[in-house]
């Protein structure tokens, strides 16, 4: 009981630090140099699920429950946020004639977002039951191909504004292409290489689109509300990872269920995203006001 009533208190917790780093991101930087910020956030954070899993590895060694005393490292990194972070500028409350807007593209990419996220969570949520079904590992290969999945994500972070400069409003659907050849990689594997490749081409996917997606969602935004409008996007994504067990299980029937019925699926679903993202940021989607990248090129 008391470890869900925790577990609730942390991703309420995440949830909060999430959407207060994108409000601080849009605060502090602006057009091409917010995605490259977001990218840097996306960097931290793998190095963050490394260490912090190696701490959480080490303490629980003995006793299980003491893996949560890594979570005492909040305590100092509180105090230097509380006398380094800025403090970012405050919205203009809303009023009877000025009230916050969802502008419809944000809600287009947060149903985007929701189904990428919910497609990507196949690798964390399947990838130890593929080795093993496969006959291609045990633990320590599955823990291989995590901590690849996790570098190559760092390294991802810092593509983020050279890869926007060359792809532009088509960044998010060349990196769902990216995500379907990984998906493949994992639906094919006869050897760790195909499941290396899978992890590297899907983590580098993800690790960039979660950036620019928040970047193309903050371009939609007016000033007054847009903290709320990336909270829309960061609850989609969130969303889309807790309800992929159910959406993924579902898809995969047809294909005849199992983990390789799930990534069969996966890849079907990513093509047709890669399909409708391109379309939408190519016909549709209209930011407020362009970005540098896009200044230059006209």
């Amino acid at each position: 009981m008391w470890l869900i009533v925790a577990a609730c208190c942390s991703g309420f917790a995440m949830g909060g630090v999430q959407n207060g780093t994108g409000a601080l991101v849009t605060d502090e930087f602006e057009g091409d140099l917010r995605g490259t910020a977001f990218g840097l956030f996306s960097v931290f954070v793998g190095i963050g699920d490394i260490l912090f899993t190696m701490v959480a590895a080490n303490l629980g060694a003995q006793q299980w429950y003491n893996a949560y005393l890594a979570y005492l490292v909040m305590i100092p990194m509180l105090i230097l946020e509380l006398i380094c972070m800025p403090r970012g500028n405050k919205e203009a409350k809303p009023t009877k004639g000025n009230h916050i807007k969802v502008p419809k593209e944000v809600l287009a990419i947060g149903a985007i977002g929701f189904f990428y996220f919910a497609l990507t969570q196949l690798f964390n949520s399947n990838e130890a039951m593929l080795i093993a079904e496969r006959g291609l590992g045990g633990t320590v290969e599955a823990g291989n191909a995590a901590s690849l999945y996790n570098i190559a994500g760092m390294i991802g972070g810092f593509l983020v504004f050279p890869w926007k400069k060359i792809f532009k409003k088509h960044t998010l659907s060349v990196n769902t292409v990216i995500s379907t050849a990984g998906c493949a990689a994992m639906l094919i594997a006869a050897s760790m290489l195909h499941v290396s490749a899978g992890a590297v081409l899907m983590s580098l996917a993800y690790s960039i689109y979660n950036p620019i997606e928040c970047q193309f969602a903050s371009e939609a935004s007016e000033p007054m509300g847009m903290a709320f409008n990336l909270a829309i996007i960061t609850a989609t994504q969130s969303l889309g990872q807790a309800f992929s067990p159910m959406i993924m299980g579902a898809a995969a029937v047809p294909f005849g269920g199992g983990i390789t019925g799930q990534f069969t699926a996966g890849v079907i679903m990513f093509a047709v995203l890669a399909v409708i993202t391109f379309w939408y940021f190519g016909k549709v989607y209209k930011p407020t006001k362009p970005t540098a990248t896009e200044v230059a090129a006209e």
